[in-house]
């Protein structure tokens, strides 16, 4: 909880405290009044983005606390904290009453239409299967088999992916050994865009070029393509 006050000295405690809302407290006749409070971001008179809280009802602003950003961070933190460890708690007990077979995820999107939809593994391993899985306590059980083989394309992918990376960071420094050495620029890649990138009417796509020049510094330059 973060005890704060109004510009008018009333005081104001926040609770339920997430991500984007909070929801804040006044002592008004000797009761307590909440209203809903969204998190803003305000610059003060020295340039600086302090988080605040905007409180309004009927869709009418009532006012804008300001928050120390201290608080602000600490509230975040321990809000983030208490989601993980609910999360893990609900994650574990679904594990224990799922099925042979079967591994509680969570559901990013689905496609009716195409009737699939994107489920995603404790650990972050990302599944497409069909969308016509029920969730059990707020999860869906996904069959392992499809979880493992969702977890060998992503492995592959990130393989390949670090493979042409290095590919690349070899390539660009042979590239500057030679253009240092040869006090000229040197020709690193080249592609062709998917559209003009200056929109011309008359243009449907570039040839693009990348130099890497003696200095260190690269450049790309594009010849249209008509």
């Amino acid at each position: 909880m973060i005890k704060t006050r109004t510009s008018k000295g009333v005081e104001v405690e926040l609770e339920g405290i997430s991500r984007n809302s909070v929801m804040c407290v006044f002592e008004h006749d000797g009761k307590k009044v909440r209203y809903q409070g969204t998190w803003q971001t305000v610059r003060d008179q020295a340039g600086i983005y302090n988080p605040s809280v905007l409180v309004s009802a009927n869709k009418k602003v009532m006012v804008l606390l300001m928050v120390p950003k201290e608080a602000y961070d600490q509230a975040i933190s321990e809000y983030l904290e208490e989601k993980e460890r609910a999360k893990m708690e609900s994650y574990q007990n679904a594990k224990n009453n799922c099925p042979d077979g079967y591994e509680p995820c969570s559901r990013n999107w689905a496609n009716g239409d195409l009737w699939s939809a994107e489920y995603e593994t404790i650990d972050g391993i990302k599944v497409l299967a069909s969308d016509q899985i029920e969730p059990v306590d707020g999860w869906y059980l996904v069959p392992v088999s499809e979880i493992q083989n969702a977890k060998e394309r992503q492995q592959a992918r990130q393989s390949r992916e670090e493979d042409e990376r290095t590919a690349f960071e070899n390539q660009l420094k042979a590239a500057y050994e030679k253009a240092k050495e040869t006090n000229t620029r040197v020709e690193l890649r080249t592609w062709v865009t998917d559209e003009c990138h200056q929109n011309l009417s008359d243009c449907s796509f570039d040839a693009a070029t990348e130099w890497v020049y003696p200095d260190g510094s690269r450049k790309i330059e594009y010849r249209h393509c008509h």
